[in-house]
């Protein structure tokens, strides 16, 4: 069962619950009332089988944390490996004077590379020869609109609530 199941089961045990209770007590105050459904449903279990299987999927996402970085890094050594290997190739097919050569695998050539530029001055470019990226600083927006400052292009979404965990 999923914890959004889990949840909304509860969710609707401890709604029935409340709804009958005031039915039957209609005069009930809602710390009395509060209390009862405490008592009586199951929504703080609930709450907790949700938190405890939370804290598996967490376990989980740091273990493959670091099981991903272990890869990362092998997977930085295979391709350092394999571009040593190339230019071993390269290095030897220079040396013997072989332009190309061809085996069941594959066909290899050498051939001289396209110049790299180098940019020494970026200041001196000329600006149809940059890029300039523009994205909106959101923090300074909400800053301004906080202030009373009307922004076009912009407006404020309905915030969504946040929930906070203290680990027992």
């Amino acid at each position: 069962m999923t914890a959004a199941h889990t949840l909304h089961r509860a969710v609707a045990g401890h709604r029935a619950l409340a709804d009958a209770l005031r039915r039957q007590f209609p005069d009930v105050d809602d710390q009395a009332l509060a209390d009862t459904l405490e008592g009586e449903t199951t929504f703080d279990g609930a709450v907790g089988r949700v938190l405890r299987h939370m804290a598996e999927d967490e376990a989980l996402v740091a273990g493959l944390g670091v099981i991903m970085g272990e890869f990362a890094a092998r997977k930085k050594r295979l391709e350092a490996r394999i571009e040593r290997t190339r230019e071993a190739i390269a290095d030897a097919m220079s040396e013997v004077g072989m332009a190309k050569v061809v085996t069941p695998l594959a066909t290899v050539t050498v051939r001289a590379g396209k110049p790299e530029v180098i940019v020494t001055d970026e200041a001196a470019l000329p600006t149809h020869l940059t890029k300039t990226t523009v994205s909106p600083d959101k923090r300074a927006i909400r800053e301004a609109i906080e202030r009373g400052e009307t922004i076009d292009g912009v407006t404020l979404g309905n915030g969504t609530s946040v929930l906070t965990i203290r680990r027992a």
